[in-house]
């Protein structure tokens, strides 16, 4: 950077506790103009009516390096990249929300295509490495300027590409951004590792479910599948089930629970203490394990009677009726879940399975004719469910719950990994921890 420019532009010092700038340039970095070391919106060659892997903003998901789903589509116009690039949302709420990915998706010498909302950022020759870029842009000093910077109506603030020309950042050498990468990336991979993981666990739980439960060929008395061996089947309201099982309502199987929201005027109803439960806490995960706000022992205290124990069953019956989840830990919902808290020989791992196949059921019932979709708790109990015998459901018991105690200490461990992630970011960042080529090792 130019002394004539940097002069026009006011710098700060790097806070300790937070990693943001505050005018200190750890020994061996150089301070520059973010846009002098990161190519902002690079050229990328891609024809039109060209057949391309395009990426909405929907493939993003918060706080994720992965991008989660792609289509393939004419290209028309928007955003053009190749892997290593990093996409940033440069719209509200999806800046504040955190979707940024780094791209991995696509074959050599091969050009994709996304959303108008994205800004594209890639290592710059000889200044940044790519790895180093998507971090440096998930960093609090780049998100918060840039959040900052956002101009134009309320809920359609955008971020402009030259934000970056006055945005200043101090740069490590080439051999420490590639160690600060490592780690920040070998944490990146155990989560996804544990992620896929845990999709592979429950994938192999819902076949058990669906082999023994709707298939009917669970194992007999003496081994073989139920069904394919002759086993006596009996009629039924929704078709026919084996002998000795019934089709009951979930309030059969154990209590029903609706959450509830403690006022929120009274601020110390809410804290650290216990989880409270909504609808975004429960996407694309079996086990809650963390909520986005908690409730005090104060504001739990106020509504014993909605604590649910670990292992119930949450249900979104409001706004976006079916998904499923298990309470990991004593918690509460709001009143846009509906809870079921097995009987004690009643497997929470059956009826968690269960739900989910019934998820479009549940959808359906929540229809109702009115814009927001709704399922009261009276509806809900009533819904009716396939209940095995005992010893049946006994032994899926027995065959999922390791599987499923494993998705939850995967989840658990990603947590941790998120969080020491999370609390390194700022401190690589900063220089406030140093790391060296060593690290590469």
């Amino acid at each position: 950077m130019k002394t004539k420019e940097r002069q026009s532009v006011q710098t700060q010092a790097f806070d300790k506790q937070s990693g943001t700038p505050t005018g200190e340039i750890p020994e061996g970095w150089e301070e520059n103009f973010f846009s002098e070391v990161v190519d902002v919106n690079p050229k990328r060659e891609l024809r039109k009516e060209a057949v391309s892997k395009f990426v909405s903003m929907a493939g993003l998901k918060e706080f994720n390096k992965k991008i989660q789903r792609f289509t393939v589509r004419k290209f028309s116009s928007g955003s053009k990249f190749i892997n290593g690039d990093t996409l940033m949302a440069r719209i509200t709420p999806c800046l504040e929300n955190g979707k940024t990915a780094f791209v991995d998706i696509l074959e050599n010498g091969e050009v994709g295509c996304g959303s108008t909302e994205f800004i594209v950022l890639c290592g710059k020759d000889g200044k940044s490495t790519s790895q180093f870029v998507y971090y440096l842009t998930t960093s609090p000093h780049i998100r918060e300027k840039a959040i900052k910077s956002m101009i134009g109506t309320s809920g359609r603030q955008r971020v402009e590409s030259n934000v970056f020309e006055k945005l200043i950042v101090n740069l490590p050498t080439l051999a420490e951004q590639h160690a600060i990468a490592k780690i920040l990336s070998d944490l990146d991979e155990k989560i996804e590792l544990n992620h896929r993981m845990n999709k592979t666990l429950e994938a192999i739980a819902q076949a058990i479910f669906k082999r023994w439960f709707i298939d009917f060929n669970f194992p007999n008395e003496k081994g073989p599948p139920y069904k394919d061996s002759g086993g006596r089947m009996v009629d039924s309201e929704p078709g026919e089930i084996p002998v000795g099982w019934a089709i009951q309502q979930i309030s059969d199987c154990g209590e029903v629970i609706c959450g509830k929201t403690p006022p929120t005027a009274d601020k110390d109803n809410y804290g650290d203490d216990i989880f409270f439960i909504t609808i975004p806490d429960m996407r694309d995960q079996a086990f809650v394990i963390q909520t986005e706000r908690k409730l005090s022992q104060k504001g739990s205290s106020l509504q014993k009677k909605k604590e649910l124990p670990p292992f119930a069953i949450c249900v979104s019956c409001i706004a976006t009726p079916g998904l499923v989840s298990l309470t990991s830990d004593v918690s509460h919902t709001n009143q846009q879940i509906n809870s079921i808290v097995c009987k004690k020989d009643f497997s929470p791992y059956f009826m968690y399975c269960t739900m989910l196949g019934a998820s479009e059921e549940v959808k359906s019932m929540g229809l109702g004719g009115t814009a927001t979709l709704n399922l009261n708790a009276g509806d809900f109990s009533r819904m009716k469910v396939l209940v095995p015998d005992y010893s049946t459901m006994n032994l899926f018991h027995e065959n999922v719950g390791p599987l499923m105690a494993r998705v939850l200490e995967n989840s658990r461990e990603n947590m941790n990994l998120s969080q020491i992630r999370d609390s390194l970011l700022p401190k690589l960042m900063s220089g406030r921890i140093r790391v060296g080529s060593e690290n590469l090792k």
